[in-house]
């Protein structure tokens, strides 16, 4: 810009991320809209600001909020950059304030500069950095780069910096961390896709909502709906339970609010948008209402049933069940069509996954309204099937039995969850369950047998018989003190617990389990296979709709490693033939049939197809 001999000015009016930017820093001054968006999102897919972001922007604002808004690829607003200095005009007509600060510029008025020096140093704020924690889901290696760029903008020439940027970028843009998040960018956008999604003609809109059940769940949603302003009604028949409720909701706006991600404004009509009730028949007309109550088909049947009396005739009637037949819910309905799951992974306002469950009955319209609300929270929203456990819990379930499996055949749980922690994950599976309450998973597994054949229900006893006997304890966790650790009053921090160790080699023995040596390597593919196995299974039958939407499952909801991309991906970047060759030893030791490669993992295979291209290879199989 500066070549041209004149005075160049920036408008900056909406979204200026990445590119956009780097190209205003580049003029002599930028004038920005309020609402504008600005930033240098690059450490998001593990790259660096590749056109002159990491020299420029340094020797603009300095180098200590230089390495805020890049270490973290923060989006800022017109407002906030013209406070930082990388802006020299905060206006709403940033057109004509551009105009007049070029001319002004031009005649002398106000000075040109050419950001040619390098950034003034600062050693301590480049100390931090690099001793600072690597956010979850960013890459280390483009962490470190950008230091590096930064650092560089203090003591070289702008166009030394520039070339030098040039080498960092091209070491991350070649990195496999740097491959992996981008296929997470493209993945949560692929999600949005399904096969109605671009002929659905009805633009339904949900500005109303009513939550049923205050427990929780149904307030961390109501919370979730408030927060981007759409008004809620939050029903439960208990006071205490809806009082309670109120506190939790107005805390987390409270919250958000000290967390910079809402302003005074915004709070004030996030409580004004919150109302109770205390029966149902006083829900009102929302154009959405959601049901969080206690996990019991029956239950929630009486609370559809109750619902399809009173509100409006079109009111999207959605169940938050994790593992209930959407369709048997929908059947208490006069509306089976307009029935949709919507299962929100807890706690709902801060987890990012949301799956859509669609019923066989579900109209186009009801799952495209439900995809877009998902979007407008800022979920990663996935299209599932109605099957057990949906998509996320469908594939958790091998990843759960195959920790307490490992249990019995020689692993401690600090052992499984060491290794699966140093993999990436953001917790053991033990810390998990201590955390989720064991008692929790008991009943579920009492559930569960309920549909069981007695084969099934002596595997998944055997298989969880350590988990049961802790229970049989009265270890149920975090919240009784002691489970797979104990806890010793500080419940984040899990102390190994000789006791448990004792209980496991009792109950291998009563079982004549010999138990074994296991490595870390062994733990992490037996973890994980299965998992990626029954994915496929999922893809075949229809219940996901590409293999990609498993690890946007994985990656928003279980706490996978951005890093690795998705369980499927990390897969298939080991190759999909020795995913089956250990899958095939792990069948014939095991006789689990979640071991027994599936159909389209073989297809796959023979043909030396990739996952992207599983649909093409699908037979919908119906077992």
């Amino acid at each position: 810009m500066h070549a041209t001999g004149v005075p160049v000015v920036a408008a900056i009016r909406g979204i200026a991320l990445g590119g956009g930017l780097e190209l205003a820093l580049a003029c002599d001054a930028r004038c920005v809209a309020p609402d504008a968006g600005i930033g240098l999102p690059e450490a998001k897919i593990g790259l660096i600001p590749g056109a002159g972001g990491t020299q420029r922007l340094p020797r603009i604002v300095g180098i200590e909020r230089a390495l805020d808004l890049i270490l973290e690829g923060r989006e800022i607003d017109g407002a906030e950059a013209f406070k930082l200095g990388l802006a020299e005009r905060l206006d709403d007509d940033v057109g004509a304030a551009a105009a007049k600060l070029a001319l002004e510029m031009a005649d002398g008025a106000v000075g040109v500069s050419t950001r040619n020096h390098t950034a003034e140093p600062n050693e301590a704020a480049i100390e931090a950095a690099k001793a600072g924690r690597v956010r979850r889901g960013f890459s280390p290696l483009a962490r470190a780069k950008a230091i590096e760029a930064i650092e560089a903008s203090a003591r070289l020439p702008l166009a030394e910096g520039i070339a030098l940027e040039a080498e960092l970028f091209d070491d991350c843009a070649n990195s496999a961390e740097a491959k992996a998040l981008q296929y997470r960018f493209f993945a949560e956008r692929q999600a949005r896709k399904w096969p109605s999604s671009n002929t659905d003609s009805v633009d339904r809109q949900i500005l109303t909502t009513a939550v049923v059940g205050a427990g929780t769940m149904g307030a961390d949603i109501a919370l979730a709906f408030v927060l981007k302003q759409i008004p809620v009604t939050l029903v439960d028949s208990n006071r205490g339970t809806l009082d309670k409720a109120i506190r939790r909701i107005h805390s987390g706006i409270d919250s958000a609010v000290a967390k910079g991600r809402l302003d005074e404004k915004g709070a004030n009509n996030a409580r004004l948008g919150l109302q109770t009730a205390d029966s149902i028949d006083q829900v009102g007309k929302p154009d959405l209402a959601i049901e969080a109550v206690f996990e019991s088909i029956s239950v929630k049947k009486d609370v559809f049933s109750a619902l399809d009396r009173v509100v409006a005739p079109n009111t999207i009637l959605a169940t938050n069940t994790s593992t209930l037949d959407i369709d048997a819910i929908a059947h208490a309905t006069s509306r089976p069509e307009h029935v949709v799951g919507m299962h929100f992974f807890s706690p709902a306002h801060v987890m990012r996954l949301l799956e859509v469950v669609q019923g066989k009955r579900t109209r186009p319209d009801v799952i495209a309204a439900s995809m877009r609300l998902g979007r407008h929270l800022g979920k990663a929203t996935i299209l599932a099937g109605n099957a057990w456990g949906f998509i996320g819990n469908c594939t958790f379930e091998p990843y759960v039995r195959e920790c307490n499996r490992l249990l019995l055949e020689g692993a401690s749980p600090a052992q499984v969850d060491r290794a699966l922690t140093e993999f990436g994950m953001a917790m053991g599976m033990f810390a998990v369950a201590d955390l989720s309450g064991n008692d929790v998973r008991a009943a579920l597994i009492a559930e569960q047998a309920k549909q069981q054949s007695d084969a099934e229900r002596e595997e998944t006893k055997a298989v969880f018989a350590v988990l049961l006997r802790l229970v049989d304890h009265g270890r149920f966790g975090v919240k009784s003190g002691a489970g797979f650790y104990r806890y010793d009053g500080d419940a984040r921090r899990a102390i190994p617990d000789p006791f448990v160790d004792d209980l496991i080699a009792e109950t291998a023995a009563d079982m004549k389990i010999a138990r074994r040596k296991i490595s870390d390597a062994e733990i992490i593919a037996c973890c994980f296979d299965p998992l990626v196995n029954e994915g496929l299974r999922l893809v075949d039958q229809g219940i996901a709709q590409r293999a990609s939407d498993i690890d946007v499952a994985w990656l928003n909801g279980f706490g996978y490693p951005a890093t690795r991309g998705g369980p499927m991906y990390n897969a298939e970047a080991g190759g999909l033939a020795a995913l089956t060759a250990r899958l095939e030893t792990a069948s014939q030791r095991l006789a689990a049939p979640y071991f027994r490669p599936t159909p389209l993992l073989r297809r796959l295979v023979a043909e030396n197809a990739k996952l992207a291209d599983a649909a093409r290879h699908v037979t919908r199989a119906t077992s």
